[in-house]
């Protein structure tokens, strides 16, 4: 059990740096967060950054920081609620997230080739429940 756990640290290294054309690393955290901006995910009464990537505040806006400074995004203060900013998509934001999102799609599509498409929505059903028990157990700690 303890080896499958550590096993999961593989998969998660196989999704996290993408190289786009420009040459820029983006993470995977990146490339959700320019994917939420894109979709207008962080619209009001939607999942905040920090609920989708399990993170805290300080480290979102780090991370929103650097990801300013490579030309991806562009923040500005909410007028209507100066604690909440809006993000932007830049050319440079919205062309990785669409050569990204091809990368993914490819990968996962031969990884479900591979597992099978039964065996693939066991697997996401299954580590949701596993994760589900690992959260609940931290509560209760």
């Amino acid at each position: 059990m303890i080896h499958s756990v550590f096993r999961f640290k593989q998969l998660e290294m196989a999704f996290r740096v993408f190289h786009p054309g420009s040459g820029e690393n983006v993470s995977m955290a990146e490339l959700a967060v320019l994917a939420g901006i894109k979709n207008h995910t962080f619209e009001d009464g939607e999942v905040t950054i920090p609920d989708l990537l399990c993170i805290s505040r300080a480290a979102v806006s780090q991370m929103l920081r650097v990801m300013e400074q490579k030309g991806f995004i562009i923040r500005d203060i909410n007028k209507a609620n100066r604690r909440k900013q809006l993000l932007t998509l830049t050319k440079k934001g919205s062309a990785v997230v669409e050569e990204q999102e091809q990368k993914v799609m490819e990968l996962l599509a031969q990884i479900v080739d591979q597992f099978g498409e039964r065996e693939t929505k066991q697997f996401i059903k299954l580590s949701g429940r596993f994760m589900d028990i690992i959260e609940k157990l931290k509560i209760e700690a």
